[in-house]
């Protein structure tokens, strides 16, 4: 599976702007039937193909279905947000405390940096990556 962003090819006028490029990841498999694109949690974006589906392809089909990838994505921030704490960079020493019973479980969002995050697999803590990052806070 590999993951990869693309970003829009624009027309030399004024008016073009560009815009930032989504981030996918692709899954192919000889029993894929069908083009599926989904938004699942831990991954972010999936583009499932089959496996004669040209790869040069996939760039503008993702921009083609922007605008609902682009939803999904807000769609899934929204539940994070509304469901879990978010506790910023105390998340891999949270996420190790409940794991270990110390501290209640509940639901909680982060960040951590990758060797943190592999530190947190490698003991069988359960996380995830999320697809979007924590919107900066202005006073």
């Amino acid at each position: 599976m590999a993951a990869s962003a693309h970003s829009v090819r624009c027309a030399p006028f004024p008016v073009c702007q560009r815009m930032s490029p989504l981030e996918y990841s692709v899954r192919s498999t000889p029993r894929t039937r069908r083009i599926t694109l989904r938004v699942i949690p831990g991954q972010g974006l999936v583009v499932s193909v089959p496996t004669r589906f040209l790869r040069r392809d996939i760039p503008a089909l993702v921009e083609q279905h922007r605008a609902w990838a682009e939803a999904a994505l807000a769609d899934l921030r929204k539940r994070v947000e509304a469901d879990a704490t978010y506790v910023g960079g105390t998340f891999a020493a949270e996420a190790r405390a409940m794991h270990a019973g110390e501290k209640p479980g509940k639901a909680i969002w982060g960040e951590a940096n990758a060797k943190d995050a592999m530190a947190l697999i490698a003991d069988g803590v359960p996380v995830a990556p999320l697809p979007f990052h924590p919107r900066a806070k202005v006073n």
